[in-house]
């Protein structure tokens, strides 16, 4: 990836004052991408994430924003 992304522009960026940064991990689906690349690579503290921990049941919440993808489930 950082071959394809210039990190150290996406650092800067990241460590300004006037940008706020959430990430949803989709109840834990998407999780282990968004932490490795921007708690551990970017250094985003642990509490700009939200849904990261996935439950058995995904807490009832289909964790794909395209509600169109629920036919092939």
């Amino acid at each position: 990836m950082q071959r394809l992304f210039e990190f150290d522009l996406i650092k800067t960026l990241f460590k300004r004052e006037d940008y706020n940064f959430v990430f949803d991990g989709a109840n834990g689906i998407s999780s282990p991408y968004g932490i490795e690349n921007f708690h551990k690579i970017f250094s985003i503290p642990m509490e700009n994430f939200d849904k990261c921990k996935q439950p058995p049941d995904l807490n009832g919440i289909y964790p794909c924003p395209n509600l169109d993808t629920k036919m092939f489930i």
